[in-house]
């Protein structure tokens, strides 16, 4: 093999640094992707892929369709196993390392690069989120892909990029409807850094108008009922800073908060004072690089990345506190790797290169640590989880059970264990609020029977909003006309969280009243309780 005279290894180098990322990035994602349950969120997820064309525009998830669609037609290919299912947001997850990668490039040089994607690449957030049968990954993606072809159009590259970066930011949009807040951070940087200099105002106000027109059809499905109730339903996080520094915690390690909102994994307290000084001492090296850039010509690139961080945060914050909408992490996970760009670029001006290597390998090695624990920890998602739950369930139910939900919308996990098939299926709609529970022969039930047993339950809006005395007039009515004569044994499944502790200890003592109760176990995720009462 003839090598030319002016061949270099320096020129290999980056590829194979890349390869080695990407590849750890791979590893990292795959293993123990099928290890832990499926969550609400996820079956969700798998029933709206299994949905008919015409009842996808009354599901809840209509205003983030880009996902679902693309999910449908990959269970279509591959199943709804929890590996098959699960590996789409992997291979998202992959293929965001490029995009950022590219970016790196672009602002700084190549060893600058691979730092902020083994960053990227080790991240457990990252890991988390490419592990979800959930639109996470994919947003992250896309939104890396948005920004990528926002920095040719500053930067004029010859590519002709304003083609590209409406494609992808519209896509972006239709992954989920917070793409807005990276949209409004870009416009924000053109018209304050570019006021004066930015030639091309035309054609970026023409490519706005153009994203303005194509995300019609989404402002128009995010006004159906299915969709609003996902808005404005349980307030958390109110006039506090709490929520984001839950965010800043997952970003650095994952975080310690396991939540309905798949934020994170739980890390029990005692385990959490290393997590947090990781946390601080990270983003204190941000703050410390911050403060040297501003003497130097590269603040301009740092600066986007700072508002590609802070503004989407504190954005969906406000949000957060004008109305009771849900504030959480992954609103806004496209942020994740603008974190990632700002420690490393923190570090990056210490002097001694030996102290900056050592502190690269402290935070990776550290990063691992956290991964170690979520791979192998005793989290609940592992152990005390809807397929444990149900495993109980089917080792001791006995025939003509009845099985009794509350809030009924927890039939999606439930059923994905315990009889979902192909051939099998339960057309769920996730819009309990309008009373719309089972879908089954083309009508709508609240209740239904599955060869020997009775399935039936109370969905949402009839639980969370009676006040305590409408609420126990209610369960006496649902209890006599459901149980008054019945001699079979009842199987309980409540969600405190979502009903409330008094609610669902009350609906308790009403089945205690004419039934005895022989099982009674709590599960952490996603925070329900299953009781079975046998009749006396």
């Amino acid at each position: 093999m003839v090598v030319p005279s002016d061949f270099s290894f320096k020129y290999l180098r980056p590829n194979i640094a890349f390869v080695f990322v990407v590849s750890l990035a791979a590893l990292l994602s795959l293993y123990q992707l099928s290890s832990k349950s499926i969550w609400y969120d996820e079956a969700c997820s798998i029933s709206f892929a299994h949905q008919d064309p015409h009842l996808l525009f009354e599901h809840s998830y209509l205003f983030r369709p880009l996902y679902f669609v693309m999910l449908k037609i990959w269970i279509f290919l591959w199943g709804h196993g929890e590996f098959s299912a699960r590996l789409l947001s992997v291979f998202f997850s992959i293929f965001s390392i490029f995009p950022l990668y590219l970016i790196g490039n672009r602002l700084w040089d190549n060893k600058t690069s691979f730092f902020i994607v083994l960053l990227y690449a080790l991240s457990p957030y990252r890991v988390m989120i490419s592990q979800q049968i959930q639109y996470y990954s994919l947003f992250v993606l896309l939104g890396l892909m948005s920004m990528y072809w926002f920095i040719q159009i500053i930067y004029k590259s010859r590519n002709k990029p304003y083609g590209f970066y409406m494609l992808f930011s519209l896509l972006f949009l239709y992954t989920h409807p917070y793409a807005l807040l990276l949209i409004i951070t870009q416009n924000l940087y053109i018209f304050w850094y570019y006021r004066k200099s930015f030639s091309d105002k035309y054609e970026w106000l023409k490519t706005q108008s153009v994203l303005i027109v194509g995300s019609i059809p989404l402002m128009m499905f995010s006004q159906l009922d299915a969709v609003k109730s996902q808005f404005g339903s349980i307030p958390i996080f109110r006039q506090t800073l709490i929520p984001i520094l839950h965010t800043l915690e997952a970003f650095s390690y994952g975080g310690p908060f396991i939540a309905q909102g798949g934020n994170s994994f739980m890390i029990e307290h005692p385990l959490l004072t290393s997590e947090r000084i990781i946390t601080i001492l990270l983003f204190g090296f941000v703050i410390s690089g911050l403060v040297k850039i501003r003497r130097k010509s590269l603040y301009k690139n740092t600066f986007l990345i700072v508002l590609w961080a802070a503004l989407p945060l504190l954005m969906v914050f406000l949000i957060s506190i004008v109305r009771p909408a849900l504030y959480q992490t992954r609103y806004i996970a496209f942020s994740l790797p603008a974190f990632c760009i700002l420690f490393v670029l923190g570090i990056s001006h210490i002097s001694k290169r030996i102290v900056r290597c050592l502190i690269m390998f402290v935070f990776c090695t550290g990063m691992l640590g956290f991964l170690y624990f979520y791979y192998h920890g005793e989290t609940p998602q592992t152990f005390s989880s809807w397929r444990e739950a149900v495993h109980i369930m089917k080792l001791h139910m006995k025939d003509n059970d009845t099985i009794v939900l509350v809030p009924s919308e927890q039939i999606t996990p439930f059923w994905y264990y315990f009889k979902f098939s192909d051939e099998y299926p339960l057309q769920y709609i996730g819009n309990g609020r309008q009373g719309k529970t089972y879908y089954r022969d083309n009508k709508w039930h609240e209740s239904f029977r599955d060869k020997d047993h009775l399935i039936l339950g109370l969905p949402f809006h009839k639980v969370y909003y009676q006040t305590d005395l409408q609420w126990k007039r209610m369960c006496e009515n649902f209890l006599d006309a459901n149980f008054l004569d019945s001699k079979n044994n009842i199987w309980v499944i409540l969600s405190p969280h979502w009903m409330g502790v008094q609610k669902a200890q009350n609906l308790i003592h009403l089945f205690e009243d004419g039934f005895e109760l022989v099982f009674d176990q709590f599960f952490d995720f996603d925070g329900f309780r299953v009781l079975y009462f046998r009749k006396e």
